[in-house]
């Protein structure tokens, strides 16, 4: 199996994949705004969360999906601001406790293998900024300030 990675799109085209993904909701605009926000940036990432939105839409029996809707649905995912999910949660907070990390020690922290962490976790955490790459990992300012955006 080969994986196959998409360009990321902008907010706009990531709203408009919702929006024609779920034609029979009606998404209000601070709705719109976090689930594009959250949906890591590909077509395949916001394809996937419309799925998630279209089970919980249906589940609850929702046609007018809302902001609080939105944060509901996270919640129940386990998706925190940013788009980030637990591990790369807890990727953050040991990269700021321990100041820099080897891919080995992520590892052993974690409990994920070295490809996982790379392939699954550090890709998006780059992308966002989160993290620096030099032989070492290391958080940034940015990284930072996201974990202090997320209240635990």
């Amino acid at each position: 199996m080969t994986t196959i990675e998409f360009a990321d799109y902008n907010a706009s085209e990531l709203r408009e994949i919702f929006q024609k993904s779920l034609p029979n909701i009606n998404f209000d605009e601070d709705a719109l705004s976090m689930l594009s926000e959250t949906s890591r940036g590909n077509a395949r990432s916001c394809v996937l969360r419309a799925k998630e939105v279209k089970l919980y839409t249906d589940r609850y029996e929702i046609t007018d999906f809302t902001k609080e809707d939105a944060q509901k649905l996270f919640f129940i995912l386990g998706i925190l601001p940013h788009g980030l999910n637990r591990i790369e949660w807890q990727i953050l907070n040991i990269l700021r406790k321990e100041g820099s990390c080897t891919l080995s020690m992520l590892a052993a922290k974690t409990g994920l293998s070295r490809t996982a962490i790379q392939r699954d976790h550090e890709l998006y955490l780059i992308r966002k900024g989160f993290i620096s790459i030099d032989s070492i990992r290391y958080i940034t300012t940015n990284g930072c300030k996201a974990l202090e955006t997320i209240k635990k």
